[in-house]
């Protein structure tokens, strides 16, 4: 059981890291901006999200297995 949780408690740390650098570099702003040039129709916006996630996790899921 302290394996795992210190696994876990790495994995929150390291994650709230990421957000923080992302942030600060303006990444998310910048993101933010090119979705709403792409398009402002919330059902478009929320196919290609769903499009992105199933391509990204075809490419991640195998990436994970030999985690």
């Amino acid at each position: 059981m302290g394996l795992d949780g210190a696994r876990v408690l790495i994995i929150v740390s390291v994650a709230g890291l990421f957000i923080w650098i992302i942030c600060n570099m303006g990444v998310a702003q910048s993101l933010a901006n090119w979705i709403a040039s792409v398009s402002t129709d919330p059902m478009l916006v929320l196919t290609l999200f769903a499009l992105a996630l199933l391509v990204g996790g075809t490419v991640l899921d195998p990436v994970m297995l030999f985690a």
